[in-house]
């Protein structure tokens, strides 16, 4: 199984090969040049066959709604500019733009982006994140439209324990790739279908001096420009991290 890791900007080097997937923010890079030039360098790599470490580029649906109950202004990326910023960076995985529990604007804006990658060929796979406000509307948007796409997530703020089962069959097809890590006991509890996975809790953990196992969910915070002092902690953690994965193989 796959796995990406949340990176702020100063160890962004210093961890390309603590990773098998490469997890970049759409909103991070929109702000922070360093970091969209860093990812565009690693998607380079991928498809000159120099590295075999895949780059995701989210849609930064999460980031726009964490900072907006934070009382910031963080404008969600259109189709038309998550489009033209994986056209600069060139990835080899794109998750369409999604609405935090919207179901109709979700579905909106997610075809709009595919049907805009589909006239132009690009070369990326497009990633699904179904929405809605229930368990109901978001297995629903998942079987009507899961099939148009290369890969399904289910995000840690939605109810996907829930959601699998209504959607088993789709993912019997399509990958599945899990955005964020709610904790270690859940990775167990995943099915033998899921395909990758992405989180920021080993170097969150480091930064708080914790060890992985006793970072409380939603515990602390990690920004683009986080500098963490222990990056020995932040490597055991992802060693422990790996472990609760392999009860998946």
């Amino acid at each position: 199984m796959e796995y990406g890791l949340e990176v702020p900007i100063p160890h962004l080097e210093q961890t390309t090969d603590w990773v098998s997937l490469h997890f970049s923010i759409a909103t991070t890079c929109r702000a922070y040049e360093e970091y969209k030039k860093y990812y565009k360098k690693q998607a380079e790599h991928c498809w000159l066959g120099s590295s075999d470490k895949k780059v995701m580029l989210d849609n930064g649906a999460y980031e726009v709604h964490a900072n907006d109950k934070e009382g910031v202004t963080l404008p969600p990326m259109t189709s038309i500019e998550l489009f033209e910023l994986a056209l600069e960076i060139n990835p080899q995985i794109v998750m369409a733009p999604d609405v935090l529990f919207d179901k109709r604007q979700s579905e909106h804006l997610s075809n709009e982006f595919l049907d805009l990658c589909k006239k132009e060929s690009v070369p990326w796979q497009i990633g699904y994140t179904p929405q809605g406000d229930s368990v109901g509307e978001i297995a629903q948007s998942a079987n009507r439209y899961g099939h148009r796409f290369d890969l399904i997530a289910l995000s840690f703020l939605n109810p996907r324990e829930y959601v699998i089962p209504h959607i088993w069959e789709l993912l019997k097809r399509k990958p599945l790739h899990m955005l964020g890590v709610r904790d270690m006991e859940e990775m167990s509890m995943w099915p033998r279908i899921t395909s990758s996975y992405d989180t920021s809790k080993p170097l969150k953990a480091a930064n708080l001096n914790k060890e992985i196992m006793n970072l409380q969910r939603g515990e602390g915070l990690l920004l683009p420009t986080t500098e963490i002092d222990n990056m020995l902690l932040a490597m055991c953690n992802i060693q422990t991290m790996k472990r609760y994965a392999k009860c998946l193989t």
